[in-house]
């Protein structure tokens, strides 16, 4: 089983914003799939199917981001998993728009969602997909650059990005975090 859980605030106030890209590659992983995202647990709306022979649960948290660590909790305990069986897909301003990284394991760098999760885990090492949302300009805070939406300019590059990262989460269900990460922690190709 692989428990793959995208970060973002809930609710509609938020949807486009970049703290949530997490919820939007989710997203993107259940169309693609087939997988609903039907049931409203308290602390994750979540989606269970199947990918080459692989189960997998699709979340995305009902906490606020800064709360993460609460809804990875409690998947795991639903779903009788440990951590080796997670994968976290959250924003990251150290990269710009358009570059995934991902990794088997690593500090939280600032990101509140991590830094809960890694709390509530006592530990570092779960897998991650970091999505580069760049960082702000110099006259912008970045809790308002976080939380604010995409451009329309950024739009096309976004919906790239999202369909990357599904590509890369495919790679690692079927051959595995290093093949991915070989293939997707590199410049996108124009």
């Amino acid at each position: 089983m692989l428990i793959i859980v995208g970060l973002g605030n809930p609710g509609r106030k938020f949807a486009n914003n970049r703290h949530n890209v997490g919820f939007m590659c989710v997203d993107h992983l259940a169309r693609r799939w087939g997988v609903r995202l039907s049931q409203r647990r308290r602390f994750a709306v979540l989606g269970q199917g199947e990918l080459e022979g692989r189960e997998v649960v699709l979340a995305k948290p009902r906490t606020f981001v800064n709360l993460s660590g609460d809804a990875v909790r409690y998947l795991l305990s639903r779903f009788g998993a440990n951590q080796e069986e997670l994968l976290i897909i959250y924003d990251e301003m150290d990269l710009p728009l358009g570059r995934i990284r991902i990794r088997p394991e690593g500090s939280a760098a600032g990101h509140n969602g991590m830094k809960s999760i890694i709390s509530v885990l006592d530990s570092q090492d779960v897998a991650r997909v970091r999505v580069g949302v760049g960082r702000p300009a110099d006259n912008q805070d970045e809790v308002s650059y976080v939380l604010g939406a995409f451009s329309k300019e950024e739009d096309n590059l976004l919906r790239e990005t999202v369909d990357r990262v599904a590509e890369a989460v495919a790679v690692l269900l079927t051959d595995g975090i290093q093949q991915a990460m070989n293939k997707f922690n590199q410049e996108p190709s124009s």
